[in-house]
């Protein structure tokens, strides 16, 4: 996974999960820095509260994050 390399790097991971429960803290446990259920919160509300930081890299999933 990419996580465990972003990491390496010092680089702070964002993730969106597809809204299940398990893949949340299967992120988590990846050590993603932050994971959200986009069914239910906007990836802009998350970046919102990261301080308006850039982000370094994107990895997108099966689905397009809408709304940022």
């Amino acid at each position: 996974f990419f996580f465990q390399f972003a990491k390496r790097d010092g680089l702070r991971v964002i993730a969106a999960s597809t809204g299940s429960d398990n893949k949340v803290q299967l992120f988590k446990d990846l050590g993603a820095d932050v994971v959200f259920n986009y069914k239910i919160t906007k990836i802009s509300e998350v970046l919102a509260k990261g301080g308006g930081e850039l982000i370094d890299m994107y990895v997108p999933g099966g689905r397009t994050l809408g709304g940022v």
